[in-house]
């Protein structure tokens, strides 16, 4: 679960005591919880779950680099995913391609330094450029080094296919983020697409997905937040059961 869904709250510890009696083995975490992340860490242990994957933004990590890895150990991270940056002013192949190469050379600081490293998209990644690509692909192509977390419902929200463009690159997918956008979504929701849990996990795909990140994007109510992650726990449960 991404501690973002609960920051309306910030109650990120009790959350975590309460995902762990739920089944959840893993949290993901994000820039407000690195003040706090002894406390967050302790919640972790005490729950027995880990942070194996953390967003991070780009100039901390270049500007940054010993204090962000410094946070990543406290909390156990294995690998930094970078959520977006400010690319208003990118609009050619070039800019973007420039950009790509920016982000493999603060990757190949990180992963010298043993964590994993790769970006996390949002919808604008999913604009087509001069030469026909996605400027997702644009960024996968020209940083051969970073890992793709893939953000299921930005990618279809960004008019790309997720099956597809995620089949496309499948050696470079180490993470699927399945996030709820609304509280009565009429599209099948991140529920509906844990269920093509055989289609993303085909063997053909050659998958190196580490692990399912879920995200409740609406800002629920902290009654309808818990019930949200409790039926995922039990829906991936069944999924599991079955697979």
């Amino acid at each position: 679960m991404q501690l973002f869904s609960t920051h309306r709250f910030q109650n990120y510890v009790q959350f975590i005591k309460n995902l762990g009696e739920m089944g959840y083995d893993a949290v993901e975490g994000y820039p407000a919880n690195f003040e706090d992340r002894h406390n967050i860490r302790a919640a972790l242990d005490g729950a027995g779950m880990t942070m194996p994957t953390v967003h991070m933004g780009l100039p901390m990590l270049e500007d940054e680099f010993d204090t962000a890895l410094g946070i990543c150990r406290d909390l156990g991270v294995k690998t930094i995913y970078v959520p977006g940056y400010d690319t208003s002013k990118f609009k050619t192949v070039a800019d973007w391609s420039a950009f790509a190469r920016r982000l493999g050379e603060v990757g190949k600081r990180v992963q010298d330094a043993g964590f994993g490293y790769g970006w996390h998209n949002h919808t604008d990644e999913f604009k087509r450029l001069e030469d026909g690509r996605y400027i997702m692909e644009v960024l996968l192509d020209e940083a051969p080094n970073i890992e793709w977390q893939a953000d299921i419902a930005w990618v279809d929200k960004g008019g790309a296919d997720p099956l597809e463009l995620t089949g496309k690159y499948s050696n470079r997918v180490t993470a699927l983020h399945f996030r709820e956008l609304t509280q009565h979504s009429e599209s099948a929701g991140p529920l509906g697409r844990l269920l093509d849990w055989d289609a993303y996990f085909a063997p053909e795909r050659n998958s190196k997905i580490k692990l399912i990140v879920v995200e409740h994007e609406a800002q629920p109510t902290a009654e309808s937040l818990y019930r949200f992650a409790k039926e995922l726990a039990d829906t991936y449960k069944t999924i599991k059961t079955k697979s």
